[in-house]
């Protein structure tokens, strides 16, 4: 009875790695599609709102990335330059947030880039880096779901044909 247990802790735990695995791809690629349609909105909202930048960034987003922009906000009230400001806002998300903690350092570069853009430049030069930041954003998104679709599954069905193999071996 307890050698069948524990097979079935084996099994359940590596399917549970596979699976583990797989939503972290998954989170990645709902993270960098909610950053795109983000920064659409913020930048839409610059064009049409006549309001100071810190009030444009908060409340701009909903879901996960929503502790970003508003932490960005803050800052920005706080009498940071923006991007100062979203630097110390990207830190307060990864630590209110665990998904954005998968973002890679192309993409934080990216979003650093484009916040020190804000605010310094004329309206023109800023629309060209939102447009750049969001092409960018929207290619890795594309290949984070690529990604998901794919290796997503592979980790799931890894999980369990190891999961299996080891309850194999130890019968």
């Amino acid at each position: 009875m307890q050698k069948i247990l524990a097979i079935l802790i084996v099994f359940a735990l590596c399917t549970a790695m596979g699976m583990k695995s797989a939503a972290r791809l998954q989170s990645r690629a709902k993270l960098l599609s909610a950053l795109v349609l983000s920064v659409r909105r913020f930048m839409m909202a610059m064009e049409y709102e006549k309001k100071p930048l810190y009030r444009i960034a908060q409340n701009r987003a909903y879901g996960q990335v929503q502790a970003l922009w508003d932490a960005f906000g803050a800052g920005l009230a706080a009498g940071k330059a923006p991007a100062d400001a979203f630097a110390q806002a990207m830190a307060q998300a990864d630590e209110a947030v665990r998904g954005f903690l998968s973002l890679r350092r192309e993409e934080r570069q990216l979003l650093l880039e484009f916040a020190g853009t804000l605010g310094g430049t004329d309206l023109k030069t800023q629309r060209a880096g939102a447009a750049l930041l969001t092409s960018r954003l929207e290619e890795l998104a594309e290949t984070a779901q690529r990604e998901n679709s794919v290796k997503g599954r592979v980790y799931r069905t890894m999980g369990m044909l190891c999961g299996a193999a080891v309850a194999i071996l130890m019968l």
